[in-house]
């Protein structure tokens, strides 16, 4: 995937920023960003109403707004995306692999890349 508008969701301040710059400097605008289960469902809603331009969602599979790292934030954003019918891609991107069965969400997620690999990250979408 060439110069896609991108949506990251991603609790760390410093990992969005990372993320930002890499796929600024690779050719892609991130048109969104969020930091935590509410403001994922506000991204999704701005996408549907039209309001944010997205191909591609990275999703931080520990975004939590409970206190755990149950992937309760991370299930409830991709029953989001495939409730709405987005057509957006989906790249899990934590350091431990999103905390979902693939075979539940294989309709959703594209890649899961463990974090910091930024390079994998990259090459992920561009293999799309």
């Amino acid at each position: 995937m060439k110069n896609a508008d991108i949506v990251i969701i991603e609790d760390d301040p410093n990992i969005r920023q990372a993320m930002r710059s890499l796929l600024s400097h690779n050719g892609h605008t991130v048109t969104h960003e969020a930091s935590s289960l509410p403001r994922a469902i506000m991204a999704l809603d701005l996408i549907v109403a039209g309001e944010v331009k997205c191909d591609l969602i990275t999703l931080d599979g520990n975004l939590n707004s409970n206190g755990s790292q149950d992937g309760y934030d991370a299930r409830r954003i991709l029953d989001e995306v495939r409730k709405y019918g987005l057509g957006v891609r989906v790249i899990g991107f934590s350091g431990s692999g999103l905390p979902v069965s693939e075979a539940e969400y294989s309709s959703v997620i594209d890649f899961d890349v463990i974090k910091p690999e930024f390079d994998q990250l990259s090459a992920a979408i561009e293999a799309l």
